[in-house]
């Protein structure tokens, strides 16, 4: 029985209790409840007619005018979405003869419809997108990364969840305008989550079903063809270094046939009816013009801005689309746009996304940037240039980088990140004021939504190592416009109602292209390219050996690495050349790491497909002839490693303990081959009672302080197989050197498993042992642990007896020392007071 069998933390679901998820939505759920008696768009009314429409004429007139259908309400959403609608409609159909209903009867009636809805059918309306959230539910869980059940990171799943579901923009969007964007997110994060975890065919169909429900989604469709073309086209033979990756025809073919087919099966009644010319006409409207009544915060916004002030220097008549009409419009200075135009600025944009892609298709999986990151970047690009883009259409660029930055916290190496998004989440709630009337109560809502996302925009970016500066400042200018186009403007030019909103439009297209700008210059690294990395690793290497033995030259260097390292720039696997690479253990980089900086750094050494293990060196203040420090902690992220597990039972137990995925099992014939020398094993557990006194002398002995003596075998075997249980043991002058990671994990993964083990030292910590918290307490420093004391380490005062030399340990840090290293890599050091589990430094 092999490893394979075994249950693999990788790939199992994230934990999350079903009383958990059901108790945020449910809160959520009342939440927005009462926003049912507010302010309803004529999205309410389009929507109303669309149930009258699906429920009550073929498919053959779904997409066609006439009197069922008023021109502001045609049917303009793919197919998926009208079948969406007609199960809606169907469940109206069942509620109004179970209620005797003429109401809802009416609503399913395109030619009956009241002028204005009345109670019930808003009720029901109102209802169905509040039940539609619940796919956010499986989208957020699946983007989560990949843990066991003791992880802590659950919380953050949690948060995760909750964010989508209360998102203030979605509040405003959904319950109160009326949408369903948080059902279409819901699946496009189910449809991300599924690709990323290795289920491609099944993300695959899903996503094209979404795109089918809103054809929106489709900006983001090169960026996850290309992410599929170099992360599942092509393969690599696993365990063999220095093997070129190969196209696989296979997969191309099989992914193509699943979309091609899935396409097929949901267009097959519109192509069979004759009306998929009038769908495509519906749903890509060119004569709407370039924008909408209220101009997107895009590249047009600017566009046609600049257009108008031209016009007012010149003296020339106010330009059309100042006066909020919805059609094919033609500045009055500046050369027209036509969708032509549109389409090639869109592919400029989008052309850098798709070679990040490609280049980052050759690095080790831990350092690659996730699809749902690419994929929206893609959007984003999209939406940056994209023909009639509604200023709506944003929430699908802001809400997923900051569930991304919610569940992972992956700050992509800089606080900028952070802040680049948090800033673009702020403008992007400030560009949804127009929305709603600014007529009471629906005035204070607005506000207190907004003021609600710039809190958790705020709270994201304060956690940043600037502290948030550059998004306060953004928030300060914002709210200044936005006191601007509410009540300044309206008071001094009541004359041009579009003054207020092109302000708007404006300024937000302003800072939306420079946050995009600000964020693609951190991620991408436009300012750093791979000649930097070399050049830093050939300084490095030139100061070691001239001897300068960490002087300042050589902190001046190993600064520079970080700056690269940080920049997240990493050289293309093979590209490289011999004579420029660190080489060997025996070279160091001291300098004062956090966990995650050191990581990083590391990334930026290795430049080979090998999958290669990532160690911790510690070196604890402790007496080895008076003290003993050993045990085992079971790890969130396991290594997957083949480890050969004997399970030594009585006989009758052999075939359960080897379906539960044991090598060997037994106890009379494993006990007479080992008296022979037959060790085929890495590790022994056993039950109590059956311990063999032979295996001593071997160093095999099964212990129960190294969880290989234990009550439950059966579970024991499955942990031990699974890869994620740690062994560990301080030896000479008190040095630990454990596993924690592969190079093909997550930089998440890792740091997590990092702080697990780190914790179950200071809990097995010797009691006379050193404390870092009270070394830490001697420099004034004591503010950065404060939060950890209680949990973690119980405090100074809970050690009994004392005395001087007791004092005196106790004054000294636990943590001597500590590093990562790994092959043909230089060691990284960590400053010990950075290893604390409460520290920032794991995540920043």
């Amino acid at each position: 029985m092999t490893s394979s069998s075994s249950s693999s933390m990788h790939g199992t679901f994230p934990y999350a209790t079903v009383a958990g998820v059901a108790s945020i939505y449910l809160l959520t759920a009342i939440l927005k409840s009462f926003l049912i008696p507010f302010y309803r768009s004529t999205d309410f009314d389009v929507h109303r007619n669309w149930l009258a429409v699906t429920y009550s004429l073929p498919v053959s007139q779904w997409y066609r005018n006439g009197p069922w259908a008023p021109s502001q309400w045609t049917l303009d959403y793919p197919p998926v979405f009208a079948y969406f609608e007609k199960v809606l409609a169907a469940v109206a159909a069942g509620v109004a003869y179970s209620t005797n209903s003429d109401n809802l009867w009416k609503m399913l009636d395109p030619l009956a419809q009241d002028a204005v809805a009345p109670q019930s059918v808003v009720v029901f309306q109102r209802l169905t997108v509040i039940l539609s959230d619940l796919t956010l539910i499986p989208g957020v869980l699946l983007l989560c990364p990949p843990s066991g059940v003791f992880t802590p990171m659950k919380t953050l799943r949690y948060l995760g969840l909750l964010y989508m579901l209360a998102m203030p923009a979605l509040l405003l969007i959904d319950h109160v305008h009326f949408q369903y964007n948080g059902m279409l997110l819901g699946v496009y994060f189910s449809a991300i989550g599924l690709m990323q975890r290795g289920r491609v065919l099944a993300g695959a169909v899903t996503f094209t079903l979404l795109v089918l429900s809103k054809h929106i989604f489709a900006y983001a469709a090169p960026a996850i063809g290309v992410w599929l073309l170099c992360n599942y086209c092509m393969v690599t033979r696993p365990y063999q270094p220095g093997t070129e990756r190969t196209f696989s025809f296979r997969r191309f073919f099989g992914l193509i046939v699943v979309v091609l087919a899935t396409t097929t099966l949901v267009l097959l009644p519109i192509i069979y009816n004759g009306e998929l010319q009038s769908m495509l006409t519906r749903m890509f409207p060119f004569g709407r013009g370039l924008t909408h009544a209220y101009w997107a915060p895009n590249l047009w916004a600017l566009y046609y801005g600049a257009d108008v002030v031209v016009a007012k220097l010149k003296g020339l008549p106010g330009s059309a689309f100042t006066h909020g009409l919805v059609q094919v419009m033609d500045p009055t200075v500046l050369p027209p746009v036509r969708p032509v135009h549109a389409l090639l600025a869109t592919v400029v944009v989008y052309l850098p996304i798709l070679t990040g892609i490609v280049r980052e298709s050759g690095r080790p999986h831990g350092s690659q940037r996730s699809l749902l990151f690419w994929a929206t970047m893609g959007t984003s690009a999209s939406f940056l240039c994209g023909w009639h883009v509604h200023e709506k259409a944003l929430v699908t660029v802001v809400a997923p980088l900051m569930l991304e930055i919610i569940l992972k916290r992956d700050l992509h190496g800089s606080s900028r990140y952070v802040t680049a998004v948090a800033s673009l989440s702020t403008l992007m709630m400030a560009s949804l004021l127009p929305l709603l009337p600014n007529s009471l109560p629906e005035l204070g809502l607005k506000w207190a939504l907004m003021l609600f996302s710039w809190s958790i925009d705020y709270c994201l970016a304060s956690m940043t190592s600037d502290g948030g500066r550059f998004h306060r400042f953004v928030v300060a200018i914002t709210a200044a416009v936005c006191v601007t186009y509410q009540w300044v403007l309206p008071s001094v030019l009541p004359s041009m109602p579009f003054a207020p909103l092109m302000l708007m439009s404006v300024y937000c297209a302003l800072g939306r292209m420079l946050g995009r700008r600000r964020a693609l210059a951190v991620v991408l690294g436009a300012s750093l390219d791979g000649a930097a990395l070399e050049t830093s690793k050939f300084l490095f290497q030139s100061v070691r050996r001239t001897g300068s033995n960490g002087g300042g030259d050589t902190e001046l260097s190993a600064q520079m690495l970080r700056v690269v390292a940080e920049s997240d720039v990493h050289q293309t696997p093979g590209s490289s050349k011999d004579t420029t690479s660190v080489g060997g253990d025996a070279e160091e980089i001291i300098l004062k790491n956090t966990p995650y900086q050191a990581l990083r750094l590391l990334r930026a050494f290795y430049n080979t497909d090998t999958v290669s293990r990532i160690t911790l060196d510690v070196d604890i203040r402790v007496d080895l002839t008076r003290q003993s420090v050993r045990g085992v902690v079971q790890l969130p992220y396991g290594l997957q490693t083949e480890i050969r597990v004997l399970a030594l039972c009585p006989d009758y137990m052999a075939s359960e303990m080897l379906e539960a995925g044991a090598d060997y099992a037994g106890l009379s014939e494993p006990l007479n081959k080992i008296e022979r020398g037959w060790l085929p094993f890495d590790k022994v557990i056993a039950l109590p009672q059956v311990i063999p006194q032979i295996l001593g002398p071997k160093r095999l002995m099964p212990n129960a302080r190294n969880g290989t003596v234990v009550q439950n075998l059966k579970q024991a075997v499955i942990d031990a197989k699974s890869g994620s249980q740690l062994e560990y043991r301080a030896e000479g002058e008190g040095h630990i050197r454990v596993d924690l990671g592969k190079t093909n994990m997550t930089n998440d993964q890792i740091l997590e498993n990092m702080r697990f083990f780190v914790k179950e030292l200071l809990r097995n910590r010797p009691k006379e042992a050193g404390d870092n918290a009270a070394a830490v307490r001697k420099t004034g420093e004591l503010a950065k642990l404060t939060t950890m004391l209680p949990k973690l380490m119980g405090g100074i005062s809970s050690l009994s007896g004392g005395g001087d030399e007791r004092a005196r340990v106790l004054d000294l840090p636990y943590f001597k020392a500590a590093s990562i290293s790994c092959p043909n890599v230089p060691r990284i050091h960590i400053e010990t007071e950075n290893m604390m589990p409460s520290s920032s430094g794991y995540f920043r």
